[in-house]
């Protein structure tokens, strides 16, 4: 679980390294093997989900938290 900002950035430089591996494993597994291929980029794949289901909840965390701008009127009076 993300709990900060520092947290967030770790988790979103992870997701372009597991997406950077996934890119590898395409340009050099997957031409020889879609089995292999297949086997291998299953580790990255998942971690990428698990990432930015945890960065999409921080960041839904972080947006119920802000406080909410209302409207500065006064109720049944008029001008």
């Amino acid at each position: 679980m993300i709990t900060n900002e520092e947290q967030l950035e770790q988790a979103r430089d992870c997701i372009r390294q597991m997406e950077r591996i996934l890119e590898s494993l395409q340009g050099g597994v997957l031409p020889q093997s879609r089995q292999w291929y297949k086997l291998m980029a299953e580790g990255p794949e998942e971690e990428i989900k698990r990432l930015r289901t945890d960065v999409d909840d921080y960041l839904a965390r972080k947006e119920r938290a802000k406080p909410t701008v209302r409207a500065n009127t006064r109720q049944g009076k008029r001008s």
